[in-house]
């Protein structure tokens, strides 16, 4: 019997020990052979080989085979260096690609925010700078956040002010045209405080910021604005350009930090504000309870990992603080190793969350489909009256970009989404530092087309000052005032916005992003000890150094994964350096110690790491899962390739 009559069974022997080149050599040989060579049997344990996992539990829901899987996933080892320069002196902080991955933006410390033109051309590898502009006029300390609106006509950078007596923590929000004709073009400049609460697009023409007070001792307040983003030199003098959108309550001396908003899923099937708006009174008064206890209408506490461990007796902050480089081994008596080297990350899922992929995509809503781009550019027309402070009469192509608005002639205000969005946040209660997750939802938000002034702007902003003098002299007349108990927060919480839901986790939020679907959170956290007491809000507990990944279905407001790395050392929480985390259709990409890393979404598994002294930034292009970006304090842009 010769080489072309071999059963199928013994061939399958055969090629599980070759190499999957050598396979595909073997696919060549004759039509018998190549048949073999396609079995999903031989591919399978090829995929469990790679991932050294005894089983793997299903196919991703658009691959039509395991030898298809095999190929996806090793697409996804992007260790090729194709490009490398500095572009930043003192460090890349932040780097974003726009919707259609065309266009790449960076920033640093240094002030300065760079757009790159990139091509996929064999021939032409090299990104090519169209735009570099220097903040430092503005008196920028750093840049340190960018993003694209979903047309990609403005740009979003975010900088930290130099710190100064009145302006600490100050930052400001500037929108930049990224248009051919406009390239570069200031469109607004905001001030946002504290920079820590960031900024975010609502949609292509509005911007949420932050201003920033404290009412007591360790209690304050982010008010959160509502701005118009491009007027124009011939706009008319009452067009309103922000609204006081929320109103957010802090305690612990902490604020909200990292805002984003994404749309509610589309297969969503959370009920929002069940028993707050319930008919029954009594219903009603066990949720504003509940909600005065938890600061919010549904608290979620996501357990500690398995392999967290507790701290020995005796062992605190101080102790970890003041040891000589700053790390603390648990286990250092059985196992004298310190070693620091970041584990390979491994993310268990529960078995809900394949089975709702694969009808997310059988019904045509997950992730992977076309309706995500679709929406993003399908307007319906508008009176030119309904946008006369967007319209610029130099720019007659302009109406044409605009989005659709809903306009209440009645109120004389837009509703700005017809569709519920989700605000996302990290806040904290038990200390300063972030180790929450809110999440609020925003009901048709409405916007004034016109302020109320029956006069000249300037007398009626002199008249607003004027009553504003009155009642501070007022005040200062009086013996006795009235302040509230802003402490109690069940007794002020009327003065403020209503969170929706917060997920509390026993460790620190470096990191968080949400799938193109809007349906999947991926949180990097750093765990503090298991059972850790924590004396008091300002002295924060000591945070491991290994990355663990928590999944949240945002459709179910459940966890439905995560990683559980051993944790054998712990450091002080000033030592803990912030995370990007970006979640496209086929992997989440973070980073951890000096690695950017590459995790595939459906299996859980890293499929790659590269290298890259204090990353602080890993970014892959939203259209090809084989291109990633990674930047650092060194001021180098590194694009990796497969």
């Amino acid at each position: 019997m010769g080489w072309e009559h071999l059963n199928e069974y013994v061939l399958l022997e055969i090629f599980v020990y070759l190499i999957p080149d050598d396979i595909k050599k073997c696919a060549c040989v004759c039509r018998w052979w190549n048949t073999v060579s396609r079995d999903s049997i031989l591919w399978k344990s090829k995929i469990k080989q790679l991932f050294n996992k005894s089983e793997v539990k299903c196919l991703p829901p658009d691959m039509p085979s395991w030898r298809c899987d095999y190929e996806r996933i090793s697409r996804s080892g992007m260790t090729r260096l194709k490009f490398s320069k500095n572009i930043h002196d003192q460090g890349v902080t932040h780097a974003a690609f726009s919707g259609d991955g065309t266009v790449l933006a960076t920033c640093g410390n240094d002030s300065r925010v760079c757009i790159w033109q990139l091509t996929n051309d064999s021939t032409h590898n090299q990104p090519e700078l169209i735009l570099e502009e220097d903040f430092s006029r503005f008196n920028w300390s750093r840049a340190v956040y960018v993003a694209f609106n979903k047309k990609k006509t403005s740009l979003l950078v975010l900088g930290v002010l130099k710190a100064n007596i009145a302006g600490t923590r100050r930052g400001e929000i500037v929108i930049l045209s990224v248009e051919n004709e406009d390239m570069g073009t200031i469109k607004s400049r905001i001030f946002t405080r504290p920079h820590e609460t960031g900024g975010c697009w609502f949609n292509d023409n509005y911007v949420i910021s932050s201003e920033y007070d404290w009412l007591t001792r360790g209690i304050s307040v982010n008010k959160l604005w509502m701005n118009k983003v491009n007027f124009t030199d011939d706009s008319c003098a009452t067009l309103a350009c922000m609204r006081q959108l929320y109103r957010m309550y802090n305690s612990a001396s902490s604020s909200i930090g990292n805002i984003m908003v994404c749309n509610v899923p589309r297969q969503n099937k959370y009920t929002y504000r069940k028993y707050i708006e319930s008919p029954e009174t009594d219903v009603v008064l066990a949720a504003q309870i509940y909600l005065g206890e938890n600061h919010c209408l549904h608290l979620i506490q996501v357990p500690v990992a398995d392999n967290v461990p507790s701290l020995p007796q005796g062992t605190d902050m101080r102790t970890i603080r003041y040891i000589w480089d700053g790390y603390y081994v648990i286990d250092w008596d059985e196992n004298p190793s310190e070693s620091r080297e970041i584990e390979k990350v491994c993310i268990s899922y529960a078995k809900e969350y394949h089975e709702d992929r694969r009808k997310d995509f059988a019904n045509g809503v997950d992730d992977s489909n076309e309706w995500l781009w679709e929406d993003e550019f399908d307007n319906e027309g508008t009176s030119e009256e309904d946008w006369e402070y967007f319209i610029n009469n130099d720019n007659p192509n302009q109406q044409d970009e605009e989005e659709e608005i809903i306009l209440d002639n009645e109120i004389k205000e837009q509703i700005l989404n017809e569709e519920d969005k989700l605000m996302l946040f990290t806040t904290g209660r038990k200390t300063y530092m972030p180790h929450q997750l809110g999440i609020k939802l925003m009901t048709r938000v409405k916007f004034k087309q016109h302020l109320d002034v029956d006069k000249s702007i300037a007398e009626f902003v002199r008249e607003g000052n004027q009553r504003r003098e009155e009642e501070r002299r007022r005040l200062e007349n009086q013996r006795e005032i009235n302040v509230p108990p802003y402490h109690d927060y069940s007794q002020v919480y009327p003065m403020f916005d209503i969170v929706d839901v917060i997920f509390d986790f026993q460790g620190y939020i470096v990191g968080y992003g949400v799938s193109r679907d809007s349906r999947y959170v991926y949180v990097h956290l750093k765990p503090w000890p298991r059972g850790y007491r924590i004396p008091d809000v300002l002295d924060p507990p000591p945070a491991a150094i290994q990355p663990q990944i928590v999944v949240i279905d945002l459709a179910q407001m459940k966890v439905v994964g995560g990683s559980d790395p051993v944790q054998r050392i712990f450091t002080a929480p000033e030592n803990i350096i912030g995370s990007s985390v970006q979640v496209t259709h086929e992997h989440v990409l973070t980073t951890a110690g000096d690695y950017g890393l590459v995790i595939d979404r459906h299996h859980g598994e890293e499929v790659c790491r590269v290298e890259h002294t204090d990353i602080l930034i890993c970014a892959g292009d939203p259209h090809s899962p084989s291109c990633i970006i990674t930047g650092g304090e060194d001021g180098v842009m590194n694009i990796w390739k497969h």
